[in-house]
């Protein structure tokens, strides 16, 4: 939304940014609660209580929205700024952007809203003959399968049977025969899935649709016509306000049924066998210890996005950083035909002296940099990444980011480091951070790293996929260089994974196993590199370590704009005066410009 203000469009087109309660929720005890599940709860609880004991929510007035519908597309805002009109006039920002849907042109909203076919129809969100823009697309697929698959637990099944069971023993005698009929369907289908999921057999085990519904005992039940009763008869509704009334209840009721993710479920279990899986898995329960779980793990998510693609006059897929581009084609289009894709892609923003980036087979030692799971825990290995971080706090000036593969390889390295005085030498030169598994203190530990990086220069460890790899920018002296150690290949025994290539190799896509592995790695590792230049005017070094990214398959799959700049030298030696020449030019030009460049 910043940069519409920048142009001539700004004062004259109507804009609207979305969000959850979590952002825009103006009232106090909403904003309170922890999550958005709570909020909700809570926000719904107001608004649709007609008890006295339950006052409804003072900001959500239906005259006030409408001066807040029009002050809100009277100029470009973004959400925070939408969040301070709402305080300001007293009246709900969440209702309020919803209402001006209709009249804006011009919609910025999180993903969620956009991909789930059902939010659109219940929010209003019409996409017919619109232009639908994905930002950092390559996030697109894994976006869809998380909007489409559900999660039911064990608990979650007893609760919705004892609550559905409650209700149909109390209205039995007034329910119509087809009422009875669906209802006792239910029952079992629930007790049945219950029963299988405590089955020792279940535990760990990988079903297809057909068979998961066969080893349940289901597979004689029609469930597409059971949730076309559930979103009839709107049983979820009616169950909420039966067990209110049941459980006599003061404090906040539930507006989020149990039933509705079991309907969701079912939905999930109607979907084509080959585009889905079913996963028995573990969870951790909120009182302690764990229970079984029934997870659909959508596997196609072309399926979905397709819908998109029908209704939208034209979507753009957009990012700085989509390479490797197949994967995004081959998860997102498949069955799209060719000639309707146009694809364009074009250098950085950047002048090309603004980035160096340099892919390193040895270090310092001539230790051979190779992170392959059999070899990154030799001591040798190790101690060549410390002499080569070190040799980079004596000249990269600012901030300098390490990404580690996983949190457990992070640890290893630097508590060896700290056995052989390696960080204490690093600490000497630059103030080391490493980042939190807590996300609560995400913020506080960026903070003193950027405070840190403008006065004496710091190092921070962080993780590809954690918190710190993608969202965050680390722009100007946050990151001078970047260094990623290794390739990030995530877990080749996770059972989802295992599926998803399984899926890949047998659809008509043509991408193999090894491709879609790969492509997932690089992903990962162009998102966690990309972050270090986020304008014309930065400037910033990486540097790749392993042998890996000295062949083709891996450097291929670089941006452009980061593989036509990366330099290898046969060993460690040119690389230090290298980056000291790269950043000499750059302190030039600064001196020149009379000041830091921002």
């Amino acid at each position: 939304m910043h940069e519409i203000k920048k142009t001539e469009f700004g004062k004259t087109i109507r804009t609207l940014t979305l969000g959850a309660r979590k952002s825009l929720c103006i009232h106090p005890d909403v904003r309170k609660l922890s999550s958005d599940t709570a909020m909700s709860d809570k926000c719904l609880d107001m608004i649709q209580s007609t008890k006295s004991k339950t006052p409804g929510c003072p900001y959500n007035k239906r005259n006030t929205q409408v001066y807040f519908r029009n002050h809100a597309l009277a100029q470009v805002q973004d959400i925070e700024e939408l969040h301070d009109l709402g305080e300001q006039m007293s009246s709900c920002s969440y209702y309020g952007t919803r209402s001006a849907i209709p009249l804006a042109q011009v919609i910025a909203m999180p993903y969620s809203m956009l991909l789930s076919k059902s939010t659109r129809e219940s929010m209003g969100i019409n996409i017919k003959g619109s232009i639908v823009i994905f930002d950092e697309a390559h996030n697109i697929a894994d976006a869809v399968n998380n909007t489409y698959s559900v999660t039911v637990s064990g608990q979650h099944l007893i609760k919705t049977r004892r609550q559905v069971w409650s209700y149909f023993q109390r209205y039995e005698k007034r329910l119509q025969g087809r009422n009875v009929y669906y209802i006792k369907q239910l029952l079992a289908v629930l007790q049945n899935c219950h029963k299988f999921l405590t089955s020792k057999s279940a535990l760990n085990a990988i079903f297809t649709i057909t068979d998961f519904l066969f080893e349940a005992k289901v597979d004689n039940i029609n469930l597409f016509k059971i949730q076309q009763y559930l979103e009839r008869s709107k049983l979820a509704q009616k169950l909420l306000g039966f067990v209110a009334s049941e459980d006599g209840s003061e404090g906040v009721v539930t507006h989020v049924s149990p039933l509705r993710t079991i309907g969701a479920f079912f939905m999930a279990l109607t979907t084509a066998t080959a585009n889905g899986r079913i996963l028995v898995t573990q969870q951790e329960k909120e009182e302690g210890g764990k229970e079984h779980c029934l997870k659909f793990m959508l596997l196609n998510p072309a399926l979905h996005f397709s819908d998109i693609i029908a209704e939208a006059k034209s979507v753009i897929l957009a990012g700085g950083t989509m390479q490797p581009v197949s994967q995004v084609l081959h998860s997102l289009l498949l069955g799209v035909d060719s000639q309707r894709v146009d694809m364009f892609s074009c250098g950085h923003i950047i002048p090309p002296t603004n980035l160096t980036s340099v892919a390193l087979a040895v270090g310092p030692t001539n230790t051979e940099l190779d992170f392959t799971f059999s070899k990154r825990n030799r001591t040798e290995v190790m101690d060549e990444v410390g002499r080569i971080v070190l040799n980079l706090v004596r000249v990269v000036p600012g901030g300098l980011v390490v990404f580690f593969p996983s949190y457990s390889y992070e640890n290893q390295v630097v508590q060896h480091w700290q056995s052989t005085g390696v960080l204490a030498a690093i600490e000497a030169k630059k103030v080391a951070f490493r980042e939190p598994k807590c996300t609560a203190e995400v913020d506080s530990v960026l903070t003193s790293f950027a405070a840190q990086c403008q006065a004496s220069g710091a190092i921070l460890f962080s993780v590809v996929g954690g918190k710190m790899s993608e969202g965050i920018n680390f722009s100007d002296d946050l990151a001078r260089c970047v260094v990623m150690v290794g390739l990030p290949y995530p877990n080749p025994h996770d059972p989802e994974l295992t599926q998803q290539m399984e899926y890949m190799t047998q659809s008509v896509s043509g991408l193999s196993a090894h491709d879609f592995y790969t492509n997932l790695c690089m992903k990962a590792v162009n998102q966690s590199i990309g972050r270090s230049i986020r304008h014309r005017n930065d400037f910033a070094s990486i540097v790749l370590l392993d042998r890996r990214y000295n062949t083709i398959a891996i450097r291929s799959r670089l941006p452009r704009w980061i593989n036509d700049r990366t330099v290898s030298y046969p060993t460690f030696g040119p690389t230090i005066p290298h980056l000291v020449q790269f950043f000499k030019h750059h302190r030039a030009n600064e001196t020149n410009a009379g000041g830091r460049t921002s």
